[in-house]
């Protein structure tokens, strides 16, 4: 396997959208993860990808600087939480943490080409 090293030089305008992704992908994780530990909390239900993104949808319409974002990118953001969640308790390793990288990073870097940022 090989890996390669890049540097990125993002005009101004695609630094500020850039910032935008990553405060909402940020803002997602944090939200998701909240509402899953309220509603198991409360009602001991547990919520999938599926209803916590209805419901971001409509918390979309409350908070304007998640349009700007990439719908691709926030519903990246949930299913890869998800994911996680599944993962963890699937397999309850003593040493295994649900605080991992933020999976804006992995979509973000497939976009950027499309984006016409240099490298």
């Amino acid at each position: 396997m090989k890996a390669y090293q890049l540097r990125l030089y993002p005009t101004l305008r695609q630094r500020r959208q850039l910032e935008k992704e990553f405060n909402a992908c940020r803002y997602v994780r944090n939200w998701a993860l909240d509402r899953r530990s309220t509603a198991y909390k409360q009602d001991g239900e547990s919520l999938n990808a599926i209803s916590l993104s209805r419901e971001l949808t409509a918390i979309k319409k409350e908070k304007t600087f998640l349009k700007t974002a990439s719908a691709t990118v926030l519903t990246y953001v949930l299913k890869s939480q998800e994911e996680a969640f599944q993962k963890f308790f699937k397999s309850r390793p003593a040493t295994r943490s649900l605080n991992g990288a933020d999976g804006c990073a992995h979509v973000l870097s497939n976009s950027i080409s499309a984006a016409g940022i240099k490298c």
